[in-house]
């Protein structure tokens, strides 16, 4: 998921449940954004394809301890179970993943390398593969999960519905869930088909409070992708390096 944190999802607010008993070891979330969330995360999971774009902010630390802002932006297509393409330009690339069921391949268009490493032969095997072995972790992983719903929920402590805010003048459901390391933000949209459309990553343990702020925008759940989308083909006089594993 494209900053060098390692994980993708918490947010910090102190939280009130309305009447609802709780056992003290359990996720206090309300009942509307937990049901909000899930109709979100169904959605996801039910989609056999989909391509969706998202443009993004991330406040990166630099040596001298100052914060500064980089922009990109992510191209994904996602085919379950065994096709994914993540295109990323801006301040963090060219680089592009492509993933056929069978290899994962890292392209950097910057130096015109690239790397590919056999994974598992579904996109959730594979992606745990590559965060395990190499560190590597592919943007809005969350998202494209089988089960998005479960994934974005596995380490909530809290979280609360914040009413119907604007993205772009638009009104959308705004969920607001609490982490130990992060606290963040989710406007899902209002209607027959609830898509995320925005997200907001506060890193509540770093220096500064970085964030991460995400739209999403050109959802299309039905694209019709073919085998030709997934598979890399290397650029005249690219480089084959090699994936590092953790440790080396």
């Amino acid at each position: 998921m494209m900053t060098k944190r390692k994980q993708f999802v918490t947010i910090a607010l102190a939280l009130l449940v309305g009447g609802t008993a709780i056992g003290a070891d359990e996720p206090k979330v309300g009942p509307r954004a937990d049901m909000l969330l899930n109709r979100m995360g169904a959605v996801l999971a039910a989609a056999e394809e989909f391509t969706v774009t998202n443009t993004f902010s991330s406040d990166e630390s630099v040596t001298t301890g100052e914060i500064v802002q980089l922009e990109g932006r992510v191209e994904i297509a996602l085919r379950r179970p065994d096709g994914l393409r993540a295109s990323i330009a801006g301040d963090f690339g060219p680089k592009q993943y492509f993933y056929d069921g069978k290899k994962m391949v890292f392209a950097d268009g910057s130096s015109n390398t690239y790397a590919e490493a056999m994974v598992s032969s579904t996109i959730d095997g594979a992606m745990d593969e590559m965060w395990q072995t190499y560190g590597v972790k592919i943007s809005l992983v969350d998202f494209i999960s089988s089960d998005p719903y479960s994934t974005l929920m596995e380490n909530v402590q809290s979280g609360f519905y914040a009413g119907l805010h604007a993205v772009n003048g638009v009104p959308h459901h705004h969920l607001v869930f609490t982490q130990e390391e992060i606290d963040w933000q989710i406007w899902i949209s209002d209607g027959a088909l609830p898509l995320p459309r925005k997200l907001i990553i506060t890193y509540k343990q770093e220096d500064g409070y970085p964030q991460y702020t995400a739209l999403f925008s050109h959802w299309d759940l039905g694209p019709g992708l073919n085998d030709a989308v997934f598979e890399f083909v290397p650029p005249v006089g690219a480089t084959k390096i090699v994936f590092a594993e953790i440790g080396e």
